[in-house]
C-alpha cells in the first residue's frame, strides 16, 4: 500500500522554490513567490480537508484542539504567504498589470486551497477505515507532528519561508 504522506509530499513539492528574490520585478521572481504562496495554500487545504472529513466523526473539542495546535504551528507560514502575495500584487500593479491579471493573481491562494480540498489526498486512505473515529484522531495527530510539518512535506516552501524570516 502506498503511504499517503509520500503522495502528499510529492504533490506539495511538485514545484521547488529555490530562493527569495530581493525584488519581484522579474517574471521569474514573481513566479517563485507565487509557487511559495501556492504551496502554503495547498498545505493548509490538506489539513482542512481532514478536518472537514473528520468533523462528524470526532468530538468537536478534539477538532478544535487539533485545529488550534495546527494553526499555532503554521500561522507564521500563513502570514508570510499573505504578505508575499501582497508583495507580488503591489509589484505587478506598479508594473501596469490589468485588473483582470491582478484579480487572477489575488485568487491564486484560494485556487490552490480549493484544489487541495477537492483532492483530499490525506483523507483517501482513512475514508473507508473500519474505525473512522480512530483513523481521524490518528491523522489529525499526524498532521500536528514533525513528520507532517511544512519543513518535511515542502522543503522548498520551508526554505523560502526561512529566507523571508531572515530579511
Amino acid at each position: 500500500m502506498k503511504r499517503w504522506w509520500v503522495t502528499l509530499a510529492a504533490t506539495i513539492t511538485n514545484s521547488v522554490v529555490v530562493a527569495v528574490p530581493p525584488d519581484l520585478t522579474s517574471e521569474t521572481a514573481r513566479r517563485t513567490a507565487l509557487i511559495f504562496v501556492g504551496q502554503i495554500s495547498n498545505f493548509q487545504g490538506y489539513f482542512d480537508s481532514v478536518v472537514e472529513f473528520c468533523r462528524p466523526r470526532l468530538p468537536e473539542l478534539t477538532i478544535k484542539h487539533a485545529t488550534s495546535d495546527w494553526k499555532a504551528q503554521n500561522q507564521e507560514a500563513l502570514d508570510y504567504r499573505d504578505s508575499e502575495l501582497t508583495r507580488v500584487l503591489m509589484t505587478v500593479r506598479q508594473l501596469g498589470m490589468s485588473q483582470a491579471g491582478l484579480d487572477e493573481i489575488a485568487g491564486w491562494p484560494d485556487k490552490h486551497y480549493r484544489e487541495s480540498l477537492k483532492k483530499a489526498i490525506m483523507v483517501n486512505d482513512i475514508r473507508y477505515d473500519k474505525n473512522p473515529m480512530l483513523a481521524c484522531a490518528r491523522r489529525l495527530g499526524d498532521l500536528n507532528s514533525d513528520r507532517m510539518s511544512l519543513q518535511r512535506l515542502s522543503p522548498g516552501a520551508w526554505a523560502y519561508l526561512q529566507e523571508l524570516k531572515a530579511k
